[in-house]
């Protein structure tokens, strides 16, 4: 699992600014039947070494593009630390895990269902997950149809993390990973936080799920708890004084990760090789190959 650091936190935060270099570009994808792919095109990272010597055990991370869309959050984590609650799920009798109150994870916000939807991207770090077609984009989708959203993926040429491809089970390998983050952790200067300049950075790839649909079950409470039900921008909680970013809203990020050293848990996404110019990005989206979604079957047969 990739770890955030402040040399990660800073390019993340380049990727918003609306001078900056892109490092990809959508094109169509070379994967048969898969559509549009993400390509590598520019290396202009500060902290990349040039030094072309591929035994070199340092390792290197290149944040390439953020995955856009509609996070749903978890489950609160008071319900995970409620005794009360933990009492009721020991004394039922088929012993349910508490994910089944989990009511969000049956249809996301893009109301494609989960079977059928190959723009979700589940995060490990923080929980929860991105609906990348959930948001409108001339690359994908158009589920939501207000100017805020349309513009929220086309003008940012580095909010197109979701339109990655799986890599095919044996014929290659991924080539790049995805590191989940909050917003607030991300952000961390004032003027992002409280004084979000749009004339200097693009929106933020990602908005808080507020289309009124259930969130969970409340076992105690014996109640169904839903999201809010609004139409403006999630992203931000607005008052007379200031702008505030929502303490729960998160995103990801693609990553490229090159290094000879290897490990059990990250020799899927590690390489010795960087990636070349023109190279189409292949994810690991961590798919069970015996069964495969709908969307998926048809495309990655071995």
């Amino acid at each position: 699992m990739l770890l955030m650091t402040e040399s990660l936190r800073r390019n993340i935060c380049r990727l918003l600014e609306k001078s900056h270099i892109p490092r990809v570009a959508v094109r169509p994808s070379q994967l048969p039947g898969a559509g549009n792919g993400v390509y590598y095109v520019n290396s202009g990272n500060p902290n990349h070494d040039d030094d072309d010597d591929d035994d070199d055990d340092d390792e290197r991370q290149e944040v390439l593009c953020l995955y856009p869309g509609v996070y749903t959050p978890p489950l609160p984590s008071v319900l995970y630390n409620n005794p009360a609650a933990a009492g009721i799920l020991c004394n039922q009798e088929d012993n349910n895990e508490l994910l089944d109150t989990y009511l969000a994870k049956y249809l996301p916000p893009s109301q494609v269902d989960m079977d059928d939807n190959g723009y979700i991207m589940n995060l490990e770090t923080v929980g929860g997950y991105i609906d990348g077609l959930a948001l409108h984009s001339s690359n994908n989708g158009d589920s939501c149809s207000s100017s805020s959203s349309i513009s929220r993926l086309d003008a940012s040429p580095s909010a197109c993390g979701h339109l990655i491809n799986h890599y095919r089970p044996f014929h290659d390998k991924p080539n790049v990973t995805m590191i989940s983050f909050l917003w607030k952790d991300v952000l961390q200067e004032d003027h992002f936080l409280h004084d979000y300049d749009h004339r200097r950075y693009h929106q933020l790839p990602n908005v808080m799920r507020c289309d009124g649909s259930p969130w969970y079950f409340d076992i105690i409470s014996q109640s169904t708890v839903h999201f809010p039900d609004r139409h403006d921008d999630s992203s931000f909680r607005h008052n007379s004084t200031t702008t505030v970013l929502h303490p729960l809203l998160a995103g990801a990020a693609i990553v490229s990760v090159v290094g000879a050293g290897r490990t059990d848990d990250d020799t899927m996404y590690r390489s010795r090789r960087r990636l070349e110019t023109d190279q189409e990005l292949v994810l690991d989206y961590r798919l069970n190959i015996k069964k495969l979604p709908n969307w998926a079957k048809d495309w990655y047969q071995p």
